[in-house]
């Protein structure tokens, strides 16, 4: 118990200096909220956060034990789910804007096809698949990410665009398996970094 504890532990820290090192800190993903109440304006800023997978969000919510519960959730698949279940339960929509398909100019991705010729069942591509059937509202990249850090396989990081959730992923499992090696792939401080916690540090 005390090991899974160290392990979020650790992975809430990588992610936070991550953040700290790249100047993520801005608030432009604040700009979802943009509109709501000042009363909502914390729960619409923790939905975007978790919802998006996008911790550097959380910074913008004022309350301190708010915005640590959103970091937790902001980097945890399994919570953006719960999040999409519980609003779909009560048939409420998510306080935030239409979901940004990309974090650059780039065009969008378009969804795999889940025809009877698609991926192979058990495949990589199947279960990403599966994920994004499964979970509507989850990103491609988002469900990549999720397959390659269940799957502990570094390799299954190179297809995500988004930097952010690439460089999250690798750190992940880097982290995960104690491999600093599988840091090489990251650049500058985001290298250094991963090396240092995936070594334990």
């Amino acid at each position: 118990m005390r090991g899974s504890f160290l392990s979020w532990l650790l992975l809430c820290g990588v992610v936070s200096l991550m953040l700290v090192f790249s100047g993520c800190l801005a608030s432009s993903h604040a700009d979802r909220c943009n509109g709501v109440p000042s009363v909502n304006l914390d729960d619409c800023l923790r939905e975007t956060a978790v919802y998006y997978q996008e911790p550097e969000t959380c910074y913008s919510i004022g309350d301190t034990t708010a915005r640590e519960a959103c970091l937790r959730d902001a980097v945890n698949p399994d919570a953006a789910q719960r999040l999409i279940e519980s609003k779909q339960a009560v048939g409420r929509a998510i306080l935030t804007s239409p979901r940004r398909t990309t974090t650059t100019n780039k065009t969008a991705v378009p969804r795999p096809s889940t025809t009877p010729s698609g991926p192979s069942p058990g495949s990589n591509n199947a279960l990403v698949a599966d994920c994004m059937n499964t979970n509507k509202l989850m990103s491609q990249d988002a469900c990549q990410q999720q397959v390659a850090i269940n799957k502990q396989d570094l390799s299954l990081c190179t297809p995500i665009t988004a930097p952010d959730t690439r460089t999250h992923c690798i750190f992940a499992i880097a982290s995960s398996l104690k491999d600093p090696a599988a840091c090489a792939v990251l650049s500058g401080d985001d290298r250094q970094l991963c090396a240092y916690y995936a070594k334990g540090g």
